[in-house]
């Protein structure tokens, strides 16, 4: 088993940019966790594959209603592949201003 990474961002605003997964290099997504200070009211959590070949080969990962929670955990059962330029732009408007912890976990791909 190769050895895995974690790429984190928190804060207790909106997401921006800081917590776009790029990692400049192939790699394997296994697990998307999110946890709140407290369950949101509103809003929606996703995660988009922005990739290097085109908007004709992006796609939405997650989209998740945030209401009633606090915790969300999208693991891979095969990880996913993300090649050498393709980003995760992972967004949550958090316009109840909990405080956020998000990660990514990932391996280099062989």
């Amino acid at each position: 088993m190769s050895s895995r990474f974690r790429h984190t961002a928190t804060g207790a605003a909106a997401m921006g940019a800081a917590a776009d997964f790029t990692p400049g290099r192939a790699v394997q997504v296994h697990e998307i966790r999110l946890t709140l200070s407290a369950a949101a009211t509103q809003d929606t959590f996703t995660v988009v594959l922005d990739a290097l070949a085109g908007a004709a080969y992006d796609h939405q990962i997650l989209s998740q209603a945030m209401a009633g929670l606090r915790y969300v955990t999208l693991s891979f059962s095969v990880p996913k592949d993300l090649l050498a330029g393709d980003v995760l732009l992972i967004d949550f408007a958090n316009n109840d201003a909990r405080t956020y912890g998000l990660e990514v976990i990932y391996s280099e791909s062989n």
